[in-house]
């Protein structure tokens, strides 16, 4: 980081002499309890420094809105006392060039204090640092300050966003525990906080702002992606999909393009899931070329979603293209959980082709790497893939034994969508055998499990 920029003029004593005392004949308390008069240096370096070593550096704030706070009224009278002309933004100027040579003079004193420690003395420095740069009387920080901020000053701003989190986890555990009304409320009220500090730094201190601003939208960002995940999981799709729009915008104002990549990629899922796959393929698209310059442990998973989105349009001579990519990558970065279901969805693009034989491969290949990683859902469906080919070429038997290895893979996931599937592929190879008591017995089951769920 560079050091500061802004430089400072010579201001002889003299001139800090008459400029004092016109401003005290003015009836005018710049620079608060410390003054600005020469021979009141001593008092004022010793105070300064005691303030510093308590952490007390705010006060410079408080001088600094006493400057802001001098009107043209108060600039006539100093006219009147110093016989120059000076308007009210060169008077603000030279004060706060008077009141800079001060405190950097105090710098300069704190290296001789011996009673306190090199490490006491440098903190101190950075602390009055920290306030010239918050009130813009400095347009950088110093190297050796953004250090020690960055240990030892910053986390005290950290602790408000520690406390976002924390809080965050509380309210996301709330929905799990199917407390919704007091989730959503919680979230809200996170959103309402974060909102009113970024509006009160805007206010009160822009560098303060500036500093923070990329953590406050990132916060922000986090928020409503979560909202966006929770309205999802709820399959209220259309909810969902604004407010992942919220946290995309977000996420680009703090340049977190990671979180930007995951608010796109679900908004595409939102949009697969309400039946919109052209918006969804359009989305998945979009998220590619950043996916692949930004966040690349998420490419297998998004070239996925562009294939699953044209498996839905039909398109699967292009869907497998797509799936053979993402294959091809998650291979390379260890993506097992896209690598089985990329797998599994070639094998259904090819079965759709009528190409069989390559189709057995595929859910083969998927079964493989699903029972690595326990993956019960891409296991139940691949077994079903694969009984389903049997099945169509009269071969009932094998069929039904692949439909049963893929129940005990669905009952695994809890899957109520695939449990019933295989269920119904048990039953319709059951009832294809001839076997009729075995069949009438599952479809009796069945639908006693399906009336049980609409309780």
């Amino acid at each position: 980081m560079n050091r500061v920029k802004k430089k400072i003029p010579k201001i002889s004593d003299k001139e800090l002499i008459s400029f004092s005392e016109a401003l005290s004949e003015a009836g005018i308390t710049l620079m608060g309890p410390f003054g600005a008069l020469p021979k009141f240096f001593k008092a004022y370096n010793d105070t300064m420094m005691e303030i510093a070593y308590r952490e007390k550096t705010e006060k410079i704030s408080k001088i600094v809105k006493e400057l802001q706070d001098i009107t043209d009224e108060d600039i006539k009278n100093i006219k009147k006392i110093i016989g120059i002309e000076v308007n009210l933004v060169q008077f603000r100027e030279f004060a706060e060039n008077i009141l800079i040579k001060n405190i950097l003079k105090i710098k300069k004193e704190l290296r001789a204090v011996k009673e306190i420690s090199v490490e006491g003395r440098d903190y101190s420095k950075a602390l009055i640092d920290w306030q010239l740069y918050k009130n813009g009387l400095i347009d950088r920080l110093p190297k050796e300050t953004e250090e020690i901020i960055s240990k030892r000053i910053r986390p005290k701003e950290d602790e408000f966003f520690r406390k976002i989190l924390v809080n965050l986890e509380k309210y996301v555990q709330k929905f799990y525990e199917g407390k919704l009304k007091e989730a959503y409320e919680g979230l809200h009220d996170l959103i309402d906080i974060i909102e009113k500090k970024k509006k009160k730094l805007i206010i009160e201190n822009k560098n303060s702002f500036d500093l923070l601003k990329d953590k406050l939208f990132e916060y922000l960002s986090l928020i409503y992606t979560q909202i966006g995940a929770m309205k999802f999981e709820e399959k209220e799709y259309r909810t969902a999909i604004e407010y992942l729009k919220k946290g995309s915008e977000y996420a680009l104002f703090s340049s977190n393009f990671s979180l930007h990549i995951e608010c796109l990629y679900e908004i595409g899922a939102s949009e697969g899931m309400r039946g919109n796959h052209k918006k969804a393929l359009k989305n998945f698209k979009d998220v590619l070329p950043l996916a692949e310059k930004y966040k690349k442990q998420s490419l297998p998973r998004v070239l996925f979603n562009i294939g699953v989105a044209k498996t839905f349009l039909k398109k699967h001579e292009e869907a497998i293209k797509e799936y053979d990519e993402a294959i091809d990558v998650a291979k390379k970065i260890d993506k097992f959980d896209t690598l089985a279901s990329a797998h599994y969805n070639k094998g259904y693009a090819l079965t759709k082709l009528g190409k069989h034989e390559e189709a057995i491969k595929e859910y083969d290949e998927a079964i493989d790497v699903a029972k690595k990683i326990d993956k019960f859902d891409t296991l139940a469906s691949a077994y079903n893939g694969k009984g389903a080919l049997f099945g169509n070429r009269g071969q009932h038997k094998e069929a039904l034994r692949f439909f049963e290895r893929g129940m005990k893979h669905a009952k695994k996931s809890g899957d109520i969508n695939i449990i019933i599937e295989t269920w119904q592929n048990i039953c319709l190879a059951l009832k294809n055998l001839d076997m009729k008591n075995e069949f009438e017995k599952c479809k009796k089951d069945l639908n006693n499990f399906l009336s049980r769920l609409k309780r």
